[in-house]
């Protein structure tokens, strides 16, 4: 048989298995190469189930709404992370009242009260204000017992009724007054600095906690809030 009829017979054959392949679906291949490929596609398969794919910027936030397991309290820097109010997506603003038994919070935000979910609210996207070392703690203390010793020193009149008033929302609801809030010396400076934000700001239109807060820290002399209301 001659080189050039073997040619023919091979290009014709070639042309055969194409055909049979185009229009049959048969694996004309080697069996070997054939399992060869199975046995590659089988383990490449079962590798891309062992990767867990990289959620996205937007899915991580929503994870971490979904699953807040965050715990707030009154004074919080936060910032809105809902859907639900899009005026404020994207705002900071602060907790200022707890509604206990609830899943609500109030928040302000640029002066204005919110009524937000705690699923709407995150503080770990924020930066919080640093806490004080002991020595930090310890400073603080003595300069408010100072302040006392000084204010009790001089001719004081408090005003009975506002030092009787009692707060029953936000971070001095478990005391029984204003006064004893007040003169809790190992909470003086949060005590004190929420009394004097609820006596420059009317919450839920709250105007009697608002008034007894001012009326209180003007009899008393409260240093720090007498230089913010006479600025």
């Amino acid at each position: 048989m001659s080189e050039e009829l073997l040619q023919n017979i091979d290009a014709k054959l070639g042309v055969i298995v194409g055909l049979m392949e185009k229009y049959m679906g048969m694996d004309t291949r080697p069996a070997a190469i054939q399992f060869a490929e199975r046995v590659l596609e089988e383990a490449n398969a079962a590798f891309e189930k062992t990767i867990a794919p990289v959620p996205t910027i937007e899915e991580q936030l929503k994870a971490a709404v979904e699953a807040n397991d965050e715990d707030f309290q009154v004074g919080d820097t936060v910032l809105y992370v809902g859907t639900r109010k899009a005026d404020l997506k994207g705002k900071e603003g602060t907790i200022v009242q707890d509604k206990e038994g609830s899943p609500w919070f109030v928040v302000m935000f640029d002066g204005q009260p919110a009524n937000v979910r705690k699923g709407e609210i995150s503080k770990t996207l924020v930066e919080q204000p640093p806490a004080l070392s002991h020595e930090e703690e310890v400073a603080v203390e003595e300069r408010l017992e100072a302040q006392q010793e000084a204010s009790e020193g001089s001719i004081i009149k408090i005003d009975e009724e506002a030092a009787e008033y009692k707060l029953n929302a936000g971070v001095i609801k478990g005391y029984r007054n204003i006064h004893a809030a007040y003169s809790d010396m190992k909470k003086a400076e949060l005590n004190r600095k929420y009394l004097r934000f609820r006596a420059k700001k009317v919450i839920l239109d709250d105007t009697t906690t608002q008034e007894m807060c001012h009326r209180y820290l003007v009899s008393v002399q409260d240093e720090e809030y007498m230089k913010e209301v006479s600025a």
